[in-house]
């Protein structure tokens, strides 16, 4: 899910930043729909919008999901990143002869990588924590098997044992 997070993110931030007012428009408006949408909500709708149209493993809809929830937050930051890019650096590279891919490729999105690094990182933390809403499509996660066994053995401890588990797994990527 953080892989189409990202590549969708990257999309919706350079259609965010594109020439033409309509089109920056409609991804700006796509990036505050997808910021003020709920997980649960959206992860039924996805998984029973798949499932219509053919069988879908529930594991399959949370992944899709939570990857088009991420889309918007990456692309509000791949669009910062891209903006703290000095306008220098740009000509600079226009002067040299390079095309306007080359420089995005070669000068930009390197520059914009460093100075986003860190809350990407926290983006793919908050995306790991996330998956825990996917047991509420039945998928297996790790806060969906610990339900089953706290409702087989009434071991109400387990929910400690699920919050140890998210972090032991959250804190070394912090």
């Amino acid at each position: 899910s953080l892989l189409i997070g990202i590549v969708l993110g990257l999309l919706l931030a350079l259609l965010r930043l594109a020439p033409s007012r309509a089109v920056a428009a409609l991804a700006q408006w796509l990036v505050v729909i997808g910021r003020s949408l709920p997980v649960p909500p959206v992860l039924l709708l996805v998984y029973f919008a798949l499932l219509s149209i053919s069988p879908t493993a529930p594991e399959e809809a949370g992944l899709i999901a939570l990857g088009l929830l991420l889309a918007p937050y990456a692309a509000e930051l791949f669009r910062s990143g891209i903006q703290t890019v000095p306008a220098g650096y740009v000509e600079a590279a226009r002067a040299l002869g390079m095309s306007g891919w080359t420089v995005h490729r070669r000068v930009v999105l390197p520059i914009a990588l460093r100075v986003m690094l860190p809350a990407l990182g926290q983006l793919a933390i908050a995306n790991m924590l996330t998956t825990a809403f996917i047991s509420q499509i039945g998928g297996r996660d790790i806060t969906g098997i610990g339900r089953n066994i706290i409702n087989a053995y009434f071991a109400t401890w387990m929910w400690l044992l699920i919050a140890v588990t998210y972090f032991a797994l959250a804190w070394p990527l912090s």
